[in-house]
C-alpha cells in the first residue's frame, strides 16, 4: 500500500507534518514549502485528528518508518526520523487529494475530514476572484 498523509486546511494553505523520505519526495517534485520551527497550534490541530500524542508526532510514530521497538541484545535502533512542516497551495493539496490519492484532508476549525467534493467547494470558496 502506499502512504497517505493528513493535512489541515487552515486559511488559504494545507500544512502536512511528514518525516525526512516525504520530505525528501515533495521536494523533488517541488510540491509545496518546508516551513522551518514548530507551530504549537498546528501540532495541537494535527495531534487531535491522528488520536496521538505530541511527543508521538515529533517522534514520527506510526509513520511507517519501524516500530520502534528494540529487538533484544544488539545495537540501538536508529535515530527516529527528522519532521517538518510542509506549507502547500490549494493547487497542490487537490492534486495530491484528487490525483494520486495519499492526502486525507481535515478542517482545521471543525478537525473534520473533508471529502474531494467539500474540498473543491471550500478551495472555489477560498480562491480571490
Amino acid at each position: 500500500g502506499h502512504q497517505v498523509v493528513k493535512g489541515l486546511l487552515r486559511s488559504t494553505s494545507v500544512w502536512i507534518y511528514v518525516g525526512a523520505k516525504v520530505s525528501r519526495c515533495l521536494g523533488d517534485c517541488c510540491i509545496g514549502r518546508i516551513m522551518p520551527g514548530s507551530d504549537a497550534v498546528l501540532t495541537e490541530a494535527l495531534c487531535a485528528i491522528t488520536g496521538r500524542s505530541e511527543s508521538q508526532e515529533e517522534r514520527g510514530a506510526g509513520e511507517g518508518e519501524g516500530d520502534g521497538k528494540q529487538q533484544g541484545p544488539g545495537p540501538a535502533p536508529p535515530p527516529p526520523p527528522s519532521r517538518s512542516w510542509h506549507r502547500l497551495s490549494l493547487e497542490e493539496a487537490f492534486f495530491l487529494l484528487h490525483c494520486l490519492h495519499c492526502l486525507h484532508l481535515y478542517d482545521f476549525h471543525h478537525r473534520k475530514r473533508l471529502s474531494t467534493q467539500e474540498c473543491w467547494a471550500k478551495f472555489i470558496d477560498l480562491q480571490p476572484q
